[in-house]
């Protein structure tokens, strides 16, 4: 069993970006929210020549 963080990184294409934000959320599959990892969701924003973000999520079993 793991539990702790972990990071990910989100990478995106320039012909991706939008303006506002891009936004992210994680879906359950083959682990579920809330029992194996906490659920996340919000927006990330690129600058000028940025192309990844990380995101850190909670793994709880």
């Amino acid at each position: 069993m793991f539990m702790g963080h972990l990071r990910s990184k989100g990478i995106i294409a320039d012909s991706y970006k939008q303006s506002n934000g891009t936004i992210y959320a994680t879906v359950a599959g083959t682990a579920a929210s809330g029992q194996d990892y906490g659920a996340s969701s919000g927006t990330f924003t690129f600058a000028d020549g940025e192309t990844s973000k990380l995101i850190t999520l909670n793994i709880t079993r």
